[in-house]
């Protein structure tokens, strides 16, 4: 019998989905998480976010509250995806033993947690944080005292996980060596959770997984040897998930903070982060440090149980409901449960509210609407044919759609994560540099008289003011034009398409209408042959198509640069720009004689410019020589796949600032 659809579930997935690009700025599927893996949440490559519904993280809750900590493990997630060095980690397990890397893996992710969740302050706020602290918390009280467990090394990662969460240890230690790796990893392990470096956190890792090694080895040895290598990975992430942990993984190399933006705007409140959790020695009152430093090392030894024997008169060391201090070369005290406050971590009510509300807004868009279909003509401008004398040009125009679009979205997606620091870099100068727009003030000889200056002690003829008007930068369309013939194929192509899906991202977060265009020529029954991906709306949905940018046959140039003038003439934006992309000089049918190709390619940039349009020519590893020509002053020469995109930002940015 099959299973009965969850429509709840469905619409509070794609809430997160929603809440993941109004954050991120980029699509990530949300999924669930298929049976046979056994924890809460995870990150793959893909990227995607994988949740279970129904986990213990929410066994025994209301519904209300299950969502809260649903939410609270997506953006848990979202976090990774944000902030984790995947690339890096890859790259560490590449010198590693098979056998070595799930547990690498492992350990990584058990320090990486609390250290993203610390993070996770300075890029979201509100609700959603607090729904990860929450699940931080729900975490913590779900999980079992230390001596549950007899393995050494699950005794280890229960302690490291309970210190990530929260802070202090529940229960005891039963094993002498796990007590004595763990208390030498916390010391790394809290330099990772107050770390901005997404790479130096994967150092301080590795640090930890040789602490750890003698609790871990022998055991990775002996599962390796009796398996193999398939399935191997799968026991240890069974092994994490009986912890409520998961082995996430994704893409990218993640986000560095620098230390100002960690000091100012890093969640501190979990008790492994909070100031109090370690003192110094040198910070202790002098009484206190007396009574620290009299301590032998024999004493210290004494407090390690042994066989899970309790000594008399001694307090267990660790506990939820008494003081735990880790003895250590590094000279510090483990906080106590005082040092954080539960309540802190509580959810409340109107977090709740939200949540449902999110649900009820996409069940509402639901009923209302479909996704818009491109419905619209494109103009076919056959006045362009009478450039050309008496012949009769054909052209054709369609809009590209997609065969299959989960394909095109992961393919699009992955582009993006890419290029996103570019992305967000490129973004924040143009804004920057919009918000210079403001209306200004001079100070002139004539005018209308500034009291301000009358009566200050600098001597200036310049007592008048003068209003001078805003200059509407941002009040600007862009057009795209690439170049899509034969000699466009391999990585010049795939370059263009990175350039076009890096720009529309940037001026899709601006508000600068957008329409990109690909041409060719001599194919499909027609001379000119048009591309349409990114109508002026530029939806997210529609940039999709972007991922199947191709090369094909010949390049009408002329023609198909005065179409796209054409079609940015149509806009009542005050500045027009146009971007073309191209790998050398025009060939086409049309151009059967001589320099045919250069002159009405430089005579269709000319009169675009003439109707006051910027034209900006891009060329990719072409004759540079002939297209400088024909483009002159605004004209760019790539040469590798990060120039393209850098370098027509810096051009463009120079254009605008001379508005």
């Amino acid at each position: 019998m099959a299973k009965k659809k969850d429509t709840q579930w469905l619409y509070e997935k794609r809430a997160m989905q929603n809440r993941f690009i109004a954050i991120m700025e980029y699509r990530v599927p949300i999924r669930d998480l298929p049976e046979h893996i056994d924890a809460p949440a995870m990150s793959t490559p893909e990227p995607a976010i994988y949740i279970r519904k129904d986990s213990d993280m929410t066994k025994g809750l209301p519904e209300h509250k299950a969502r809260a900590v649903r939410f609270g493990l997506f953006t848990h997630e979202m976090a990774h995806l944000q902030f984790s060095d995947f690339y890096y980690v890859g790259k560490v397990c590449e010198d590693m033993e098979p056998w070595e890397v799930p547990f690498f893996k492992m350990i990584w992710n058990v320090i990486e947690d609390p250290a993203i969740e610390n993070l996770a302050g300075t890029f979201i706020g509100g609700y959603l944080l607090k729904s990860l602290k929450y699940a931080i918390k729900r975490s913590y009280d779900i999980s079992k005292p230390i001596q549950t467990f007899e393995d050494p090394f699950e005794q280890c990662l229960n302690a490291l996980i309970q210190f990530g969460n929260m802070g202090p240890f529940k229960g005891y230690f039963t094993d002498a060596k796990a007590k004595k790796c763990t208390f030498e990893a916390i010391p790394e392990m809290q330099e990772a959770m107050e770390c901005g470096d997404p790479k130096e956190r994967v150092d301080i890792s590795l640090r930890i997984f040789e602490i750890l090694r003698p609790l871990w080895e022998e055991k990775a040895r002996e599962m390796y040897s009796s398996m193999g290598e398939e399935g191997f990975e799968e026991v240890i992430r069974g092994m994490l998930g009986a912890f409520g942990k998961s082995m996430s993984e994704g893409s990218g190399s993640g986000e560095e903070v620098d230390p100002e933006e960690l000091a100012d705007a890093a969640d501190l409140s979990k008790g492994a982060r909070r100031t109090t959790t370690f003192k110094k020695l040198e910070e202790m009152e002098a009484e206190e440090r007396e009574a620290y430093e009299s301590k032998s090392k024999s004493e210290e030894e004494e407090e390690i149980l042994e066989e899970g024997e309790k000594p008399e008169g001694k307090e267990r060391p660790g506990g939820s409901d008494e003081e735990t201090v880790v003895y250590s070369d590094e000279d510090i005290d483990l906080s106590t449960p005082a040092d954080y406050d539960p309540e802190e971590y509580e959810i409340e009510a109107k977090a709740m509210d939200f949540f449902d509300r999110l649900i009820q807004s996409e069940i509402e868009i639901d009923a209302e609407s479909t996704m818009p279909s491109r419905e619209a003509e494109i103009p076919d401008f056959s006045e362009i044919s009478k450039k050309y004398g008496m012949r009769e040009y054909k052209c054709k125009n369609g809009f590209v759609t997609i065969s299959n679009p989960e394909t095109a979205e992961m393919s699009y997606n992955r582009i993006v994560k890419k290029n996103l620091g570019h992305i967000n870099s490129c973004y924040k100068k143009l804004k920057a540099l919009f918000a210079e727009e403001a209306e200004e003030t001079e100070y002139r000889s004539s005018g209308k008289i500034s009291v301000e200056r009358t009566v200050s002690t600098t001597v200036t003829s310049k007592i008048f003011t003068k209003s001078v008007d805003p200059k509407d930068k941002s009040n600007m369309a862009v057009m795209l034009a690439i170049d899509e013939s034969g000699s466009m194929d391999g990585s010049r192509i795939e370059r263009a398409k990175e350039a076009a899906i890096n720009l529309t991202e940037i001026f899709g977060k601006l508000g600068i209408p957008t329409y990109i265009m690909g041409f060719t020529a001599d194919t499909s029954g027609a001379d000119a042959v048009h591309r349409h991906y990114v109508d002026w709306t530029n939806l997210k949905a529609e940039r999709y198509a972007l991922t199947s940018i191709h090369a094909d046959s010949n390049n009408f140039d002329g023609y198909s640069i005065r179409y796209a003038s054409k079609l940015l003439g149509l806009r009542p934006e005050i500045h027009k720009v146009l971007i073309v992309i191209s790998d050398g000089q025009p060939a086409c049918h049309a151009y059967s004689y001589g320099d045919g190709g250069y002159r009405d390619t430089k005579d269709a940039i000319r009169e675009a410019r003439s109707d006051g349009q910027v034209v900006l020519g891009v060329a990719i590893g072409a004759d540079i020589d002939v297209l400088q020509k024909m483009y002159g002053n605004d004209f760019i020469f790539i040469t590798t796949g990060e120039d393209l995109f850098t370098g027509i930002m810096k051009k463009f940015t120079g254009m605008v600032k001379k508005w």
